[in-house]
């Protein structure tokens, strides 16, 4: 995090020297920390012209994705036996709600040059990895086991539940913590089913700004036209330990890939040394979605061992990949509220506001198949809302 700030200052840093090596006479207005001059011109304060560079510091939060089981949601359910005659009706008993929306640091770098009522800017910014973490001692998980092979039917998670290995019945999948002991043989802390969601987003654009004249109460309005970027990753871990499918592994990643034309406009005002400004853009996304999966399931079991009692008769260790293409159209809107100070004559503090919104984005945790042994992909929930939004804080220089 320490060295992606570094580099976004040090881009600062680069690009005012380089703007510094023009002729005298220019070098004459580059006055960045001369004194401000809050004067006015016709009116109004007269906005700023030239080149320009801003960075800020973002504090952003994620909304969580839609709740989803980890295993077959209920109330789908087995029929599972631990001897002859016990047995229970088994559930999926975790899920995803653990994720939430927890705020995580992000940067942005604007840059771009405005003359008489034209100019461009470009804009961008990178969000740092936003990770959480679950870990569960034990938890059921309910897999679609589909019939094989010729009439009597055999499922892959059905095995002998006695010691006699004469009674076949389906297997309940239970994840739990093995028991761990350290030199003196004190228990240390294991986990069943350890969970990890992991999501990183970058956005850039590229808008031709029209800055129309001010008001008679000296207020600006700005129109954007430009094409716009956005990219949203989304990894879905989970490792399994213990119980008949020990020890199991799955990773799931959803990508989205979203371009497209984007219209906005910007007003502002100046007051002494303080600008108030609003900025709102529509952003005509299509996303291109792309999901991988890999891992594997009962990575422990030894098919040349034979029948064993609460042992899966039928299956053996399945590693496995999965991979899923989709096409969703992914509209998205954005609000920017920002307070401005003008330090000097060409260098201005901000803070602000930041929210976005957008649709038809899909969520890694919502699109895992739980079917044995190879797992799977949906594209059932792939069109998800998502919300992004956080304070900023920035400096900007104009030259």
């Amino acid at each position: 995090m320490l060295l992606r700030r570094s580099k976004l200052w040090l881009t600062i840093g680069v690009m005012i020297a380089l703007g510094g090596m023009s002729a005298h006479a220019q070098v004459s207005d580059m006055q960045y920390f001369a004194p401000a001059n809050p004067g006015t011109f016709g009116g109004g304060a007269r906005a700023n012209e030239g080149f320009f560079i801003s960075g800020e510091y973002l504090r952003w939060s994620i909304s969580k994705p839609d709740a989803a089981s980890i295993g077959v949601a209920p109330p789908a359910s087995r029929t599972v036996y631990y001897d002859t005659d016990v047995f229970r009706e088994q559930t999926s008993t975790a899920d995803n709600t653990w994720i939430g929306t927890r705020f995580t640091d992000g940067s942005r770098v604007e840059a771009g040059f405005m003359e008489d009522h034209q100019g461009l800017m470009f804009s961008g910014f990178f969000m740092s990895t936003y990770g959480r973490v679950n870990k569960l001692s034990n938890a059921d998980v309910v897999f679609d086991d589909p019939e094989f092979g010729p009439p009597p039917f055999k499922r892959l998670l059905q095995g002998y539940v006695d010691d006699a290995l004469t009674d076949i019945q389906d297997l309940p999948v239970t994840f739990a913590a093995p028991i761990v002991l350290d030199e003196e043989d004190n228990p240390l802390p294991t986990w069943g089913l350890v969970m990890d969601n992991v999501v990183e987003t970058w956005n850039t654009e590229l808008n031709y700004v029209y800055r129309f004249h001010p008001t008679r109460h000296g207020t600006f309005w700005e129109l954007y036209l430009g094409v716009r970027y956005f990219e949203f990753n989304e990894q879905f871990n989970v490792d399994a330990y213990g119980g008949i499918l020990a020890d199991s592994h799955w990773y799931t990643r959803a990508t989205n890939h979203v371009v497209g034309p984007q219209a906005g406009i910007r007003f502002f005002r100046t007051f002494d040394r303080w600008t108030f400004e609003s900025t709102a853009k529509f952003f005509a996304g299509f996303n291109f979605q792309d999901y991988n999966q890999h891992g594997v399931l009962g990575s422990q079991l030894n098919p040349l061992a034979g029948p064993q009692e609460d042992v899966p008769l039928y299956m053996g260790p399945t590693a496995f990949t999965n991979s899923a293409t989709e096409e969703e159209w992914s509209p998205a809107a954005e609000l920017r509220v920002a307070i401005k100070y003008n330090v000097t004559r060409s260098m201005t503090l901000s803070v602000g506001w930041t929210g976005m919104w957008m649709d038809g984005i899909g969520r890694a945790s919502n699109a895992v198949v739980y079917r044995v042994p190879n797992m799977g992909i949906t594209l059932d929930n792939n069109t998800q809302d998502l919300f992004i939004n956080g304070v900023t804080a920035g400096v900007e220089f104009n030259r």
